[in-house]
């Protein structure tokens, strides 16, 4: 193995690390760590999700996270697997699988809300790391009613 080999698997590493700490984030609900894995401008297709596509600052895509995610005693679990990630100089793009769960206690047991699909994120790589310049959220289906468990 060369040295450029070497480098692709350590950055293919380093954003697959990204990603893993993009649903931690979330789900911790870790809002300035999850900040600082964007560049200062996203592109965000959430489209799927109802949310139209536009490039927007970080600080606001984050708040627009938080704010659909923190009905008071929601809990979420988001899992991200099976990495395609490729890797061209300082620019890559991911495309991981994601299901996320939210699930909100009531008296009677509670509500849930599962989402399947697909993130494609675009990443910089920066004096310091990588960072997400684009991510779009690509549906396969739901379960539950969102309207239940997140403020829509």
């Amino acid at each position: 193995m060369n040295e450029a080999q070497l480098q692709t698997l350590i950055d293919k590493d380093t954003i697959a690390n990204i990603r893993l700490s993009f649903a931690h984030y979330i789900d911790t609900q870790n809002w300035s760590e999850l900040t600082a894995l964007f560049t200062d401008r996203v592109d965000v297709d959430y489209s799927d999700f109802g949310i139209p596509a536009k490039t927007m600052k970080k600080e606001e895509f984050i708040t627009l996270i938080r704010n659909t995610l923190t009905r008071e005693g929601v809990k979420t679990q988001h899992y991200i697997s099976n990495f395609n990630i490729s890797v061209e100089g300082d620019r890559a793009t991911s495309i991981a699988y994601v299901h996320a769960r939210h699930y909100l206690p009531t008296e009677g047991g509670g509500n849930a809300f599962d989402l399947n699909g697909y993130y494609t994120e675009k990443l910089l790589r920066t004096e310091s790391s990588w960072q997400i310049t684009a991510i779009k959220l690509s549906i396969r289906w739901t379960e539950g009613k969102p309207e239940e468990v997140l403020v829509m």
